[in-house]
């Protein structure tokens, strides 16, 4: 990890949320954490466990932030009920694109950042927060791109 904060900007490490000494020590030297879940219940219970174990880790509390994945106005569980069964706040929701999404895997072509979709936007606000901060909203109307993240 040391060696990969000399070289990058931004590491990203997708893991597991089983906790075994590389993870705490990954846990430990990261800026930010972040947990992806889904509006359902089942994972909403997982979410709510791993959040709760991160939680007794004063410094990881700071440095977490949840996301939910896969949202639609008609989820049965409401951004306000997922917050409060975890018991923290969502930091981003990144909607439904599953049709756009399993187009581009099987045409082999990436979603354009071009496309001005909720799903992109969403994106770009996360994309955002972690390189600017958790105050960052993409002005709308703006139409300068900050990043791609397909190129």
């Amino acid at each position: 990890m040391d060696f990969l904060r000399r070289e990058y900007d931004y590491v990203l490490i997708d893991s597991t949320p089983n906790f075994q000494n590389p993870r705490i020590s990954l846990i430990d030297q990261s800026d930010e954490i972040y947990i992806v879940s889904t509006p359902d219940v089942a994972a909403l219970r997982d979410l709510a466990r791993l959040v709760e174990t991160l939680s007794l880790n004063e410094s990881a509390t700071s440095k977490l932030r949840v996301v939910v994945n896969r949202s639609t106005s008609t989820d049965s569980v409401t951004s306000d009920q997922i917050e409060k069964a975890v018991r923290f706040p969502i930091t981003v929701s990144v909607p439904n694109n599953y049709f756009e999404l399993l187009r581009a895997i099987n045409d082999g072509e990436p979603i354009s950042p071009q496309r001005r979709t909720e799903f992109n936007q969403s994106l770009s606000v996360w994309a955002g927060r972690i390189v600017h901060g958790a105050n960052f909203l993409k002005p709308a109307g703006e139409k300068k791109k900050l990043f791609s993240f397909l190129r």
